[in-house]
């Protein structure tokens, strides 16, 4: 028997060593006497050891895998990636709609949602795709996951109130409580925690908000209303790892979009990317790139600097959404 490995080494005592940036390999076997027979497996491997502690506020990270939405047979379902691009795999495999994914921060497990069990519920799962667990179980929709820094809660968007609320559970799916109670005249939704774990970000009635953890202390840092289109807003917010900045949405009239970067009190807005159908960012853990969804492309996600220089297309489909990146700290 011999072996090779697409990316990472192995000796001839058969002792593998993983590339050096982490992300999946693929391992390949294959007979002395007959070589075409052959069998092959992808593993995921890490840039630096897993955490067994929960994990502090840290910058900056080392960018691990990419997890996002892609369209099989009509239904969505969740995928990995290396940051190039390169080596997809199905993980979610559920052949039901499954979305918007969201990394723990040690980078081991995925957050997600799925309408398996006949409404959008928040699940968890291992970044292998293993040991898929329903967290949420509630007649409304349950969307948006997003943990907490030292991983030991998950922030999400509810109706089960009746409104748009942001809920927090502990991440077994514990103990949720609604931290907004915004009534009927307000609709808090997606929410996005600091790196700090002091505040969440999130969309107060398609304008950018910040609140403490507890959902105290609201301040809202956006206004998109121009008098050529009062419709205008922002949504989609997501904190640079340093927590200095904001990356978010911006809906320009119709079919006019834009990534728009500001500092974290709402200062500084600069456009970052403006292209029609331009949404969904998510920085990178180095904080050096942010991915988008670029819908109507031909490839469906797009990395840049946190600036807008250096737009590049990912290989994929245009199906591709709802990105976010795995974060591997050392």
């Amino acid at each position: 028997m011999t072996w090779s490995a697409a990316r990472g080494t192995i000796d001839p005592g058969g002792f593998y060593t993983a590339p050096a940036s982490g992300g999946l390999d693929t391992v390949t076997a294959a007979s002395v006497v007959n070589p075409d027979r052959k069998a092959t497996a992808t593993i995921t491997v890490g840039a630096c050891p897993a955490l067994n502690a929960p994990r502090t506020f840290a910058f900056p990270g080392t960018n691990g895998l990419i997890a996002f939405a892609r369209a099989v047979n009509g239904k969505s379902q969740i995928h990995v990636m290396n940051e190039d691009g390169s080596g997809v795999v199905n993980v979610s495999n559920n052949g039901v709609v499954d979305h918007n994914p969201a990394w723990s921060p040690d980078g081991t497990r995925i957050a997600f949602v799925s309408q398996r069990d006949g409404n959008n519920e928040i699940y968890v799962m291992n970044a292998d795709g293993s040991a898929q667990t329903r967290l949420t179980d509630n007649a409304a929709n349950d969307i948006w996951p997003a943990w907490s820094p030292d991983g030991q809660k998950i922030a999400f968007e509810s109706l089960r109130s009746g409104d748009n609320d942001i809920w927090v559970m502990n991440a077994d799916g514990s103990s949720p409580v609604n931290i907004t109670n915004s009534g009927n005249s307000v609709a808090s939704q997606q929410p996005a925690w600091s790196p700090d774990g002091t505040k969440i970000a999130f969309t107060r009635n398609v304008h950018i908000a910040v609140m403490n953890a507890n959902g105290s202390g609201v301040v809202e840092l956006t206004d998109g209303d121009t008098p050529q289109d009062p419709d205008d807003g922002e949504s989609q917010p997501d904190w640079s790892p340093d927590g200095q900045k904001i990356a978010f949405f911006h809906q320009v009239g119709f079919a006019d979009d834009e990534i728009v970067v500001m500092g974290a009190g709402g200062g500084g807005q600069a456009v970052v990317s403006h292209s029609v159908f331009d949404s969904s960012p998510a920085w990178s853990p180095d904080g050096l790139k942010i991915l988008i969804r670029r819908a109507g492309s031909g490839t469906g996600l797009t990395v840049m600097g946190p600036d807008g220089s250096g737009q590049t297309p990912l290989p994929g489909t245009p199906e591709d959404f709802s990105p976010d990146w795995q974060p591997l700290q050392c």
